[in-house]
């Protein structure tokens, strides 16, 4: 037998589903972001509420992308200053089939977001974070455009 006959269920600690975060008390410390899909028909297109799904790892669910893009969660330090709806959410939209701001359709759709952040006050300057030299060679041509 390979590990190819075996499956394994392993519960994820977060579901994010139908615009809500769920947590639950156990499974493993990852999660999954549900989202509708669309595949095309002879006559139009049909819609699969719950037809995607991205996998977030440990690291990423806890994420300040993931909260503030995918989970749209607000925060004290970020503030939502631009909001581009994907072109083809915005179509649908106008055709009152509204999915909303993530679709997985030839790739994965969604919003053009820009935050503005505030740091506080206690934060602490690294200076690592504003170096502008490049240790590597190859980061500095692809800064120049020579890739």
């Amino acid at each position: 037998m390979s590990c190819l006959d075996r499956f394994y269920n392993i519960p994820l600690k977060y579901l994010y589903i139908d615009g809500k975060l769920k947590k639950f008390n156990s499974g493993l410390e990852a999660g999954a972001f549900v989202f509708p899909s669309l595949s095309e028909a002879t006559k139009g297109v049909n819609v699969n509420k719950i037809g995607a799904a991205l996998y977030l790892s440990n690291r990423t669910v806890n994420s300040q992308l993931v909260r503030l893009y995918l989970f749209n969660e607000k925060s004290d330090y970020f503030k939502l200053v631009h909001n581009e709806e994907n072109l083809l959410i915005s179509n649908l939209k106008s055709q009152n089939v509204n999915l909303g701001d993530f679709v997985y359709y030839q790739g994965f759709q969604g919003p053009i977001r820009i935050w503005e952040i505030n740091y506080p006050k206690d934060i602490k300057a690294n200076p690592e974070f504003l170096k502008t030299d490049y240790p590597n060679l190859d980061l500095k041509l692809a800064k120049s455009g020579e890739y």
